[in-house]
């Protein structure tokens, strides 16, 4: 099964009843890891991030706990400790803060998320990045008949290649032009989703999915095992964050510690 949620982060202005909620629910480690960012924004996305986790891990295992809190394994890559076959991936960008999720540990998963906004990706940096792109991939880039196409061309590509890597767990540590898509559609609209495009990795195709959606103004790729069906936007859970942290009952945290991760949170621009 699997599971698409997000939270539009420019939506969540958190009241005080809702901070002391969220800062007391959750481990200080990840609260202090929200908190190293300097603007709200920022925090917020990553504050959102807990959220999605524990209401997946809920709603995939339908499990009566009070709560399943991310970890982190000796790379530093998130876990739930308590749910070892629990399998996700986050993604931040734009408005959104967004997860993939499976119940089954052995499916790649990784997800990607892009606002199409072309003041945050400018021609100079597409020209850039784009050398380092295969030739297949530089072909239907330059076959963009606007700029507007070329740069939604461009971040499909970027989602595609960051939804593998963060899938396989290894970061941008290999050269971009050995991962090449073969992307069999110029463009599709907010109520299609792509779900034919293939992946060559080294001339070897892989036996992956790459599902690829847009969203209120931001290009969402999904990179998940072939055996996992095609996600729909039927499948998308929208989370009112606010709403969500009215259920927490659970303090790990004292009131003085609550005080004072609010009163950080707060100083923020």
């Amino acid at each position: 099964m699997a599971m698409i949620s997000l939270i539009n982060v420019n939506k969540w202005t958190p009241s005080s009843r809702t901070l002391r909620q969220f800062f007391g629910h959750f481990p200080s480690v990840e609260l202090a890891r929200c908190l190293k960012y300097k603007s709200k924004q920022a925090c917020l996305h990553r504050m959102a991030g807990l959220i999605l986790v524990e209401d997946a891990a809920k709603k995939l295992f339908d499990s009566s706990c009070a709560s399943h809190h991310l970890t982190r394994d000796g790379t530093g890559k998130p876990k739930v400790s308590s749910l070892p076959q629990f399998q996700f991936n986050l993604s931040h960008n734009g408005s959104f803060s967004v997860l993939l999720a499976f119940k089954d540990a052995s499916t790649p998963c990784g997800i990607d998320v892009m606002e199409l906004d072309s003041s945050s990706v400018p021609s100079p940096m597409i020209d850039s990045i784009s050398r380092k792109f295969s030739a297949v991939e530089n072909l239907y880039l330059n076959h963009a008949d606007s700029t507007e196409s070329r740069l939604f061309r461009f971040l499909r590509i970027w989602c595609l290649k960051e939804s593998y890597l963060k899938a396989i767990g290894i970061g941008l540590s290999i050269p971009l032009d050995s991962i090449s898509f073969q992307i069999n559609s110029a463009k599709f609209s907010s109520t299609e989703v792509e779900g034919d495009t293939r992946l060559f990795v080294n001339e070897v195709e892989q036996e992956l999915k790459f599902t690829e959606m847009v969203y209120e103004n931001h290009l969402l790729t999904a990179c998940s095992d072939l055996k996992v069906k095609t996600i729909d936007l039927n499948i998308l859970h929208v989370i009112d964050p606010s709403d969500f942290c009215e259920n927490y009952s659970v303090k790990y945290n004292s009131e003085a510690e609550i005080d004072e991760f609010v009163s950080n949170y707060m100083q923020k621009q």
